[in-house]
């Protein structure tokens, strides 16, 4: 759909005006960010998905492996994957 619709993944996204406590609704996003927050297994579909999309963002310019781990997704991951997770996250 990324390269259907010509989604621009370079140009940052905004909160909704809805903001909820006390969110900046200034702060930026953008799409590798969601990519970030994806946890899948390493070889299933859903992670042949996501790294066809990973490739599709090298293509527009936006290395997804040199973007930063949230804190939140490696503490999911060290949980999920207790003794691999370093490994996890090369590949993730």
């Amino acid at each position: 759909m990324i390269v259907e619709k010509k989604a621009k993944v370079s140009e940052p996204y905004y909160r909704s005006i809805k903001t909820y406590g006390n969110e900046d609704p200034n702060e930026k996003f953008f799409p590798v960010d969601i990519l970030r927050d994806w946890i899948v297994a390493i070889g299933s579909e859903e992670y042949k998905m996501k790294m066809e999309i990973v490739e599709e963002f090298a293509r527009q310019g936006v290395n997804y492996w040199d973007t930063k781990i949230p804190s939140d997704r490696l503490k999911q991951i060290k949980k999920l994957h207790p003794s691999t997770w370093e490994e996890y996250i090369k590949q993730y």
